[in-house]
């Protein structure tokens, strides 16, 4: 019987086959050796940082002020008004909600006192920036009483047909009273009016003064803003207490 010659090229071959792991069609190809293979890196989950936490230091709620006969009868306010018995005890029921306040503000009117005085803002200092809208001889009138200046009031932010303040006006002066308010830790509760509140937000959005009479403001309703970095921003509006 002839002898099997041995083949070194296919010894060689065995060999090499023998060294190899067994191949497992369920794991994907790698480029690398295992010794050389990268390391997975671990990535942690995002964290606002310290600092940017730390630049949000001033919160400002702005609150309407309790209802009045004036706001029932669909009227113009008058500085004397008094918020209802019902609107009173409205206020009184949420007492406490502003939460932690460090400093309070109000209105200098009789309504934005008592408000104050029914949500537990004693302390409230009046600031005659957060004065309502001066409609002038249009005080204490039934609207359908104000005639045709009413029309060119409501469309023109400028006019002024009672020889009270201009909507344009009371946006500059809320506008300015934003402004100079200083930036640091504080929560500030503002009790003030409606009309207060709109101005508020149209200057946070740099929405037009012709937006003025597009907003609602009702009573005892709350208006969160905040400011950072030389910029307010609006955190919500409309909201009961």
């Amino acid at each position: 019987m002839a002898a099997v010659r041995s083949c070194p090229a296919r010894e060689r071959a065995a060999i090499l086959l023998q060294d190899r792991p067994p191949h497992n069609p369920l794991r994907p190809p790698c480029h690398f050796p295992p010794a050389t293979r990268p390391a997975r890196r671990r990535t942690s989950p995002t964290r606002a940082s310290p600092g940017r936490l730390a630049r949000v230091t001033l919160r400002l709620l702005l609150i309407c002020h309790a209802p009045t006969e004036a706001t029932r009868r669909a009227r113009f306010a008058d500085p004397g008004d008094l918020p209802e018995p019902s609107g009173l005890a409205a206020a009184q029921a949420v007492r406490g909600t502003p939460g932690r306040i460090t400093r309070a503000v109000r209105g200098p009117e009789a309504r934005c006192r008592a408000t104050a005085e029914a949500l537990g803002l004693d302390a409230a200092v009046p600031d005659d920036a957060l004065a309502d809208l001066d409609v002038g001889a249009w005080r204490g009138l039934p609207m359908d009483a104000a005639g045709p200046g009413l029309a060119a009031w409501l469309a023109d932010p400028a006019a002024a047909p009672h020889g009270g303040e201009p909507v344009a006006a009371l946006l500059e002066r809320v506008a300015s009273w934003l402004e100079a308010r200083p930036e640091g830790p504080e929560r500030v509760a503002a009790v003030t009016h409606p009309a207060v509140v709109r101005a508020a937000v149209l200057h946070v959005l740099g929405a037009p003064a012709r937006a003025f009479w597009r907003l609602d403001a009702a009573p005892l309703s709350q208006t969160r803003l905040s400011r950072s970095g030389g910029r307010w921003r609006l955190r919500e509006t409309g909201h009961a207490l």
